[in-house]
């Protein structure tokens, strides 16, 4: 989905997550494209009374793309071989994916700790979902680690032809509300 048109993909997540018995709550924070609001989500698995929770952050939104820079169509999906091509597909879409199916897997289990994933529809534009999110839930400060994105995927650069994700810690800085 490109910038302001995160509804759908939000809407279809939400409900899979509430098919599997998630606790899903969404909040509009801004006009979207298409009729759909631009919307936050915020998913929570209960864990024991008194434990800080675990914050998995995503986001929905894609910085856009100029077709001409690009082999195939930006946001075609197209798959080339054995590699998904297009923007979004490693920022972030596949994270987004991969993290509510382990919310889904994961709901079947009692957690040793809340587990609480924000699911935000602007990122890379200038951040307004996150901040929205903020202001929504200010008990998202209360989390004892939170995870986002970062690192990348080397692609053949040093791994004789394994493509091997990376870490990478501090790549955005800090937000205070």
């Amino acid at each position: 989905p490109v910038s302001g048109n995160e509804g759908a993909a939000l809407e279809r997540v939400a409900a899979r997550l509430q098919r599997a018995g998630v606790e899903v709550e969404t909040a509009v924070f801004a006009e979207g494209q298409g009729g759909r609001p631009r919307s936050n989500l915020l998913a929570r698995l209960p864990g024991p009374e008194g434990q800080a929770p675990l914050l998995i952050t995503a986001h929905l939104d894609v910085v856009p793309a100029e077709a001409a820079e690009w082999q195939d169509p930006p946001f075609g999906g197209v798959i080339r071989g054995d590699r998904l091509t297009g923007r979004g597909s490693l920022d972030m879409l596949q994270r987004v994916v991969l993290d509510a199916l382990a919310l889904v897997a994961l709901a079947e289990r009692p957690q040793p700790r809340p587990i609480w994933w924000l699911l935000v529809g602007d990122e890379e534009q200038n951040g307004a979902g996150m901040r929205a999110a903020l202001e929504r839930w200010p008990e998202l400060k209360t989390a004892a680690v939170a995870l986002g994105e970062g690192g990348f995927v080397m692609q053949d650069l040093f791994t004789a032809g394994v493509d091997t994700g990376a870490i990478s810690v501090s790549e955005k800085g800090l937000l205070l509300v």
